[in-house]
Parts: structure tokens; C-alpha cells; sequence
């Protein structure tokens, strides 16, 4: 078969085609990638094809043995930005339609004229570089619903690619030597550098032109080179569509009034309302569409004047949706759907099929609320210098997920909150506190926030620290003036540990406790100080955990010497000035 403007599809041999089908019997790879759901159907369509500006393209549609009626087919361009646009539109009653507001006004046709319900296809001649996107031949059928298949019409341009080196001068400070460009092409290119230079390639630069073509800037940082050679090298200008694959769902330019958001908790029965007030022109047929969060789409309520309603069994609503009037009414189809389910949160298209605009729809996000549990609780932890976890604040089973904010006075991190979708659809949130523990953290405190969308004000939850260590000891009751044959003296043991201590012994360092003294628990007293006193008294603290303690010397002074230690000082400073004098007094007789 000679090449025509109607078969130079790329990436297809002339005259044979391979439709995949996007629902019914096999799946088409390309619907793995969009973030927009697609409907469960028996469409086929090319999934992917390919062009050059200035050529003619066919997209072909094919609604083969349908089985049930077809009530009208639109084609509907979604572009890069996601907006949606009817393109062209054909109803075996009232005829063929090309919206004029459609960027493709004027060069997009259907294939055959007339054309027919079970073979839509469409061309487009002359293709522009702004052409690229999806094209979505949807179906309005009975009692099924909508019905779509999908094509991405990638468009291709060849890039001009230019190098040139850079004048520069000797320095040791990095300047850019080598400059590489490759303009206008579509995808974008890729760049490589060869060289034999210890140097460093920028990230490249991609500019998105008016005409939707790319132009990658890249270059070649150095030091002021003496000697050297570059050559860059142009990889892979054709090949890559990835990026066409993400697109986000558009909506189309209508006249469907919705409430934009209706707000619920499970087990109440909730009413989505759809009106199409003064529509001026045919309304052929109204469908609920159920978009999940996982961007699955699938029809849940359908009314058509002549055939009449019908809730798909194949819905996760069915037996719980049902319009609002029996019967409905095209001009207002609201639904009512019943005991609600965390699981039915989304949003809920009514989608017209209208002549000769083509579809029009409004888009109601349906949120589920569910009051979630809150709890805290602090971690016994043991004390160290690695940070580990000290207190624990979760709220779970709430929809949307809490907010958990902390308010201490420490020195340690608050983790990462960890989010957890429970199979009912709600939200678990946890959130941890982490400190290298110390023990003078034991007892301090700490408090968590949950905040969440259906509590009237924020729940706090007041917590104390618990650190467990080891006995700190410390003996106090010596004042450095034990005499011999002062009475009542006593050294006390005060220890601090978490658990409490347990027990607490007193030893002296030569293994043998002098006579006079008396052991009572964390006391030791002494009866009468005399040369026996004259050792290093220990005290040991033991808990769970361990042990600690603490050590004194006594000092036995004569018993005719009762001042302190800071008396002592003082008259020895008093002595050596009145020895002084006497010394100047004698130097000064004997001058005399």
C-alpha cells in the first residue's frame, strides 16, 4: 500500500493495526502509567501514536458486537496541562458536531461520513507540536455506562544540536570552556560529554518552547586550560515518551452544577447532588462515575430517558446508590448513597452526554470522617549515651490523619511521624521522642498534641520521663574536726537511683569497723571519736541496675585542738605577723 496523509502513523505498518484493549479481554501496557483511572470496557484503541508536525494522523476507535446500546461516542482531547476539551461528537439522531472552541477546530474529522457508533475513528491533519496528549473516545452506553478507550499521540521534532568552545584564560578559578546545545527537538535530548580534562559537566538546562518543543543547554566547567580537547556527543533524541505518561485528570469545561465536597461520617447516608439547569440543547445521558483515591474509575449509577435506570452490580455501592426521584430526571440526577463506608471516599463524577457539545461533567470530592483514638505513653529506659526512644504519642484509626506535635524542655529529636493506611481506609499515625538519657532526665516533662479535623480542640497528653540508672552516693556529716573524745559524730549516706536502692553498707577501707562506731541503716554514728576513727569510711548503694559509691577519710585531731579548719588558717596567718614583728623590733634595738 502506497504512503497517504491517512496511514503514515508511526511505529504501525501501513495498512495493519494491532488495537489492545484497555478493559474487557487484555490489557494495554500504557494504562499502567496514568494517574487518571479508566473505565472497565471493551474500546479499542491504538495505546500509543506516533507523528511529525505537518502530518495527518488517524486515531482509530472501535466499539466491535457492543451488545447493548450505544447512545452517543465523544472524542475528548486531554492535553499536557490537563485540561480536557470536546473535540468531536457524533449521536445517530441529531448527527456529527466539532465544538469551535477546540484547539483542533478546523483539522480534526471523523474518518468516515457519516461515521458510525461501532467506528468512530478520527483524523487530524496538519499536527501541530501542541496536538500532543491523550485523546479519549468515551462511550455513553446502556445500562453499562460510560466507556472509554485511550491514545497518546506522541509528537516527534528533530533537534538542532550545536557545540563550541569557549575563549578563556589560564586561572585557578572553574569557568565554563565548552558550551553543547541541542534545540527545538521533542522529546528531550540527551547530552554526554567525552573528554580527557579534570573538569565537571552542569546539569542540563531544559527549556519548554511556545510550540511545546525542548531545547537542553549543557556545558563544561574547567580550570583555564593550557592544553586539552572536548568533544561532546548527542544521545537518544527519539525515543523517550516516558514523560507523556503523567498526566492528572482535567475536567471539562461545563455547566454541571455540584457541591464540590461533601463531608461524612461511615454509616450516614449522604446525598450528592447533579443539576443541569437550562441545558439548551439535548441531554442524552446522565452517569455517576466512582474515581477512588487508587484512581480506579467505575460506573455506579446510570439513567437514560428511553431505557431507563440502572446501578451496575459490578459497583462497590451497589445496593447502597440509588437516585434520589424515581424516576430521575436528566435535568437533576442526584443520588443518594447509603450506610457509607471509609472505603467510599473519592470522587463521584455526573458526567452528561450532551449534543452537540459532547460530554460535560461536575466533580464531587466525597470526605469521610472517622474520630480517631489518641494515647501516649512514656518508654522506661535505662541511661546511656545512644538516643533512644522515651515517649510514644499515636493516633489511630482517624480520617484524614492527625496532626501530633511535642512540648518539652530537652535536648533530644522528635522522629519522623510514621503513617499507616488500615485496610478500612482510616489513618494510624505514630510519632516518637528520642534522648540520649541521663539521669537527670528521670521525672522530667514531656507532653504530645493530637490534633485532628473532628475534635473541637486539640488533646493533649502530659507525661514524666522515666530513666532508670545506677545509685548516685554521697556522704555528708564530716566537718574536718573530729577530736578525740568529741561524742555524737555521724557521716551520712544519701543515694539517689531509679529503681529505688535497696540496700546500703558500710565499710571501712582496712575491712574492720572500729568499736565505737554504730551502723543505723543510711547513718553511721560514732559514740566517741578516738585513734580507731582514724580510717576511710565507704558507703555502698546497690539497686536492680547496680551499684554506687562513695568514700571519706577521717581525720582525728588532738582533743585540746578544737578549732575548724578556717580557724586554724586564720591564727597561723596571726602568728606569723606577730612573729614578724617581734623580729623587726629586735633588728631595731640592736641598730639603736
Amino acid at each position: 500500500m502506497p504512503e497517504t496523509a491517512e496511514n503514515r502513523n508511526i511505529g504501525l505498518l501501513a495498512g495493519h493495526w494491532s488495537p489492545e484493549f484497555s478493559g474487557c479481554f487484555l490489557f494495554s501496557v500504557p494504562f499502567l502509567f496514568f494517574f487518571p483511572g479508566s473505565l472497565t470496557q471493551c474500546v479499542r484503541v491504538d495505546p500509543e501514536v506516533v507523528s511529525y508536525p505537518g502530518q495527518t494522523v488517524t486515531l482509530r476507535c472501535q466499539f466491535p458486537n457492543p451488545g447493548r446500546p450505544l447512545t452517543q461516542v465523544s472524542w475528548v482531547f486531554e492535553r499536557t496541562d490537563a485540561e480536557l476539551t470536546n473535540i468531536a461528537v457524533f449521536h445517530p439522531n441529531f448527527g456529527v458536531n466539532y465544538p469551535t472552541t477546540s484547539p483542533l477546530s478546523g483539522r480534526v474529522s471523523f474518518v468516515t461520513d457519516p461515521p458510525s457508533l461501532e467506528n468512530p475513528s478520527i483524523k487530524i491533519r496538519e499536527v501541530k507540536m501542541t496536538d500532543e496528549g491523550r485523546y479519549i473516545c468515551e462511550y455513553a452506553t446502556y445500562p453499562s455506562g460510560n466507556e472509554q478507550g485511550v491514545t497518546s499521540l506522541v509528537l516527534l521534532a528533530k533537534p538542532k544540536n550545536f557545540a563550541t568552545s569557549v575563549t578563556v584564560t589560564t586561572g585557578k578559578t572553574p569557568v565554563i570552556v565548552a558550551r553543547c546545545e541541542s534545540s527545538n527537538g521533542r522529546p528531550a535530548a540527551s547530552i554526554s560529554w567525552s573528554m580527557a580534562l579534570n573538569g565537571n559537566v552542569t546539569m542540563p538546562i531544559e527549556t519548554k518552547n511556545p510550540d511545546n518543543t525542548i531545547t537542553v543547554q549543557s556545558a563544561y566547567i574547567n580550570i583555564g586550560l593550557l592544553a586539552g580537547h572536548w568533544s561532546p556527543e548527542f544521545s537518544g533524541c527519539f525515543l523517550f515518551s516516558v514523560p507523556f505518561l503523567f498526566f492528572f485528570p482535567g475536567s471539562l469545561t461545563q455547566c454541571v452544577r455540584v457541591d464540590p465536597e461533601v463531608v461524612s461520617y461511615p454509616g450516614q447516608t449522604v446525598t450528592l447532588r447533579c443539576q443541569f439547569p437550562n441545558p439548551g440543547r439535548p441531554l442524552t445521558q446522565v452517569s455517576w462515575v466512582f474515581e477512588r483515591t487508587d484512581a480506579e474509575l467505575t460506573n455506579i449509577a446510570v439513567f437514560h430517558p428511553n431505557f431507563g435506570v440502572n446501578y451496575p452490580t459490578t459497583s462497590p455501592l451497589s445496593g447502597r446508590v440509588s437516585f434520589v426521584t424515581d424516576p430521575p430526571s436528566l435535568e437533576n440526577p442526584s443520588i443518594k448513597i447509603r450506610e457509607v463506608k471509609m472505603t467510599d471516599e473519592g470522587r463521584y463524577i455526573c458526567e452528561y452526554a450532551t449534543y452537540p457539545s459532547g460530554n460535560e461533567q461536575g466533580v464531587t470530592s466525597l470526605v469521610l470522617l472517622a474520630k480517631p483514638k489518641n494515647f501516649a505513653t512514656s518508654v522506661t529506659v535505662t541511661t546511656g549515651k545512644t538516643p533512644v526512644i522515651v515517649a510514644r504519642c499515636e493516633s489511630s484509626n482517624g480520617r484524614p490523619a492527625a496532626s501530633i506535635s511535642w512540648s518539652m524542655a530537652l535536648n533530644g529529636n522528635v522522629t519522623m511521624p510514621i503513617e499507616t493506611k488500615n485496610p478500612d481506609n482510616t489513618i494510624t499515625v505514630q510519632s516518637a521522642y528520642m534522648l540520649a538519657p541521663q539521669p537527670s532526665d528521670n521525672g522530667k516533662d514531656i507532653s504530645c498534641t493530637v490534633s485532628h479535623r473532628t475534635m473541637t480542640q486539640p488533646e493533649t497528653f502530659p507525661m514524666k520521663l522515666v530513666v532508670e540508672y545506677p545509685p548516685q552516693v554521697n556522704i555528708v556529716g564530716y566537718d574536718n574536726n573530729w577530736y578525740r573524745g568529741r561524742t555524737n559524730a555521724n557521716l551520712t549516706c544519701q543515694a539517689d537511683g531509679n529503681p529505688v536502692p535497696t540496700t546500703v553498707t558500710w565499710k571501712t577501707l582496712s575491712g574492720l569497723m572500729p568499736e565505737t562506731v554504730q551502723v543505723q541503716e543510711n547513718r553511721l554514728v560514732v559514740q566517741k571519736v578516738d585513734d580507731t576513727i582514724y580510717t576511710t569510711f565507704i558507703c555502698e548503694v546497690r539497686n536492680s541496675l547496680g551499684y554506687g559509691r562513695d568514700q571519706i577519710s577521717v581525720f582525728v585531731r588532738d582533743s585540746v585542738h578544737s578549732c575548724g579548719s578556717t580557724e586554724a588558717v586564720i591564727r597561723l596567718v596571726l602568728s606569723a605577723l606577730v612573729g614578724m614583728a617581734t623580729v623587726l623590733l629586735l633588728v631595731y634595738d640592736i641598730r639603736s
